[in-house]
C-alpha cells in the first residue's frame, strides 16, 4: 500500500530542474521507507530491505544486462543468493499484452498508478513546503 506520512527534501539545480530528491516514508505498523535519487551523488544503484531479522541487498537492481544476485546478511552471517536473469521491462509489457488480450490478469493496475503518483504528489509538496505531509 501507499504511505500514510512522507517527509522529503529537494535538491535543484541553476535551471530549477531536480538534481535529488531525498525522502522518509511512514507505512502502516511502523514501517518505513527511506530513498535517495541523486544527480549529485556518484553513480550508483542499490536497493536494501532491512527487517527485524535479516537484510537484503540489490545492488544494481534494476539493470538487465547483470547477473541477478541478492545478498542476505542474518546473524552475523553473509549468503549470496543467485536469482535467474530476467529481462524485467520484456515481463512487464508481456504481462500487459497478456491482460489486454485476456489471458492473465494486470499485475499492476489503475489503484496502483494513482497511489503511485498521489506518493511522489506527497513527496514533492512536502519538499516544497518544508514539512511532513499526511496522505488522505
Amino acid at each position: 500500500g501507499e504511505p500514510e506520512r512522507v517527509l522529503a527534501f529537494q535538491v535543484t539545480g541553476e535551471t530549477g530542474i531536480d538534481m535529488g530528491l531525498y525522502g522518509t516514508m511512514r507505512f502502516a505498523d511502523d514501517v518505513v521507507g527511506q530513498f535517495e535519487a541523486s544527480f549529485l551523488a556518484p553513480q550508483r544503484q542499490r536497493l536494501e530491505v532491512v527487517g527485524a531479522d535479516a537484510v537484503l541487498v540489490v545492488e544494481s537492481p534494476w539493470r538487465i544486462d547483470l547477473p541477478g544476485q541478492l545478498l542476505l546478511e542474518r546473524d552475523g552471517s553473509r549468503e549470496i543468493l543467485d536469482v535467474p536473469r530476467a529481462n524485467s521491462y520484456q515481463l512487464e509489457l508481456e504481462n500487459l499484452a497478456a491482460a489486454i488480450t485476456g489471458k492473465a490478469p494486470q499485475l499492476l493496475g489503475r489503484a496502483d498508478a494513482i497511489a503511485q503518483a498521489r506518493t511522489i504528489e506527497a513527496l514533492y509538496r512536502s519538499a516544497a513546503e518544508g514539512r511532513e505531509v499526511v496522505l488522505d
